[in-house]
């Protein structure tokens, strides 16, 4: 990249040259916060690299700045903002890694399948007519679509697999979600 101000050669946020903020570059979130592209990236090492980067181009920074670098200093802050909330919720993260996207479309999601819609219904109306056992059945459920995220994860990290599952894995984790909910509702 080259510097808006004194077109000296640049690689960070700012320019060593003349000290000018740079425009953020149309990169993906783990680019921006110079984090490697995987799913195992650990919490803290997440909000560490935003630090980092928060601490370089925070618009405090810039007050007394041209208007120019100001408004560059706001689109870094919410450009880094957006990606460290996506890579640190691991669910969002895996979503992100397999579509580019940080969450699933409201209307005509990935195919869940008719089976895991049915089980999750009549476990909604289980629930509803009090029936005893329903949680225990949901936290199955749950474990069940966490370790099969996990172990797609895992095998495509290691170069095994693809994440061409991911976006129904997380569908149906957050439709067990709202089943977990009723069902807690029912309880009391």
């Amino acid at each position: 990249m080259i510097c808006w101000n004194c077109r000296e050669p640049v690689q960070g946020a700012v320019c060593p040259g003349c000290d000018k903020l740079q425009p953020p570059p149309s990169v993906d979130h783990f680019a921006l916060l110079g984090l490697p592209r995987t799913w195992s990236v650990e919490r803290k090492t997440v909000e560490g690299a935003w630090r980092k980067l928060a601490r370089q181009t925070h618009p405090d920074r810039f007050v007394g700045r041209r208007a120019v670098e100001r408004r560059m200093a706001q689109q870094w802050t919410a450009r880094a903002m957006d990606a460290r909330a996506v890579l640190r919720d691991p669910h969002r993260r895996a979503l992100y890694l397999a579509t580019g996207e940080a969450d699933l479309p409201e209307q005509g999601g990935p195919d869940v399948g008719a089976e895991f819609l049915e089980a999750v219904f009549e476990l909604q109306m289980a629930a509803r007519m009090g029936e005893t056992g329903v949680d225990e059945q949901v936290e199955g459920m749950v474990s069940a679509q966490e370790a099969a995220l996990v172990s797609a994860l895992e095998q495509w990290e290691a170069g095994e697999g693809t994440l061409d599952d991911v976006p129904a894995l997380i569908a149906r984790l957050r439709y067990l979600r709202t089943a977990r909910t009723l069902v807690a509702q029912a309880a009391h």
